[in-house]
Parts: C-alpha cells; structure tokens; sequence
C-alpha cells in the first residue's frame, strides 16, 4: 500500500511515503519508480524485517494517510 502513494498526485504525499520507505528498507530508488519499489518489495517482502517497531510503523504511516485525506479536501 505505501508504494502506491509514490504515486499520488500531491507532491507532499508522494515524498512523505518515498522518504519513509527509504528510510525502512535502506534503498534509494527514485521516488518516481515504482516498478522498481514493487519489484524490491516483492523479491523481499518474505523475508524483510522493519528496522523500527509495528507502533512506529503505524503511527507514521497514518500520518501519510491523514496528510493524502486532508489533501483531498483542498
């Protein structure tokens, strides 16, 4: 789910999850290749381990969440 908003149409969105998902994975694909992102996640997605907590993963990805519904709204 947090690689589809690499393609949001807000840019603040967008950026939110691409620095968020580099920052839990440690690679550097450009925010705008999501084949990249997608296929990463596939090949790993089995055996990947988030580097911080499930409370910290769900408090940040709610912030994305509320920042793309906000948006929606102006």
């Amino acid at each position: 789910m947090l690689i589809a908003f690499l393609g949001h149409s807000n840019q603040q969105v967008k950026t939110c999850a691409w620095n968020y998902l580099k920052g839990v994975t440690g690679q550097n694909f450009s925010d705008s290749d999501i084949q990249q992102w997608k296929k990463w996640w596939g090949e790993n997605r089995d055996t990947f381990k988030f580097k911080v907590s499930p409370e910290r993963l769900v408090e940040d990805f709610q912030k994305i969440i509320i920042l793309d519904e906000f948006n929606r709204f102006q």
